[in-house]
């Protein structure tokens, strides 16, 4: 009953693609070639599903964590998170992930 009467998921669309799980794992092992394949499977959400808001979320945060690392600039990391997020906060608004990775941006 509790299902049924949740709201439904923020992010553009009611399922992500197979790549954005991916991607969230990926992004959860913290280390260098975990950062770029969680890169490159958000990349690949946003490919499939570019109005699911989420998938961009997350591609800010994990370009930001790679700047972090050193494994891009942080001017680099910094452009793209934002057009990552300013196009996520566009497509949900009250997504808590787009939320998430606004804070990461602006600190």
């Amino acid at each position: 009953l509790t299902l049924w009467l949740a709201p439904a998921p923020e992010g553009g669309s009611a399922a992500p693609p197979a790549s954005h799980a991916a991607g969230i794992y990926h992004h959860e092992q913290w280390r260098a070639e975990s950062l770029l394949q969680s890169r490159r499977h958000f990349e690949e959400a946003i490919a499939a599903a570019p109005e699911f808001a989420d998938s961009r979320a997350y591609l800010a945060i994990v370009v930001l964590d790679m700047a972090d690392v050193g494994l891009i600039t942080a001017g680099e990391a910094g452009r793209i998170a934002e057009r990552q997020v300013g196009r996520a906060l566009h497509l949900a608004p009250r997504s808590a992930v787009a939320q998430a990775a606004l804070a990461s941006v602006e600190t």
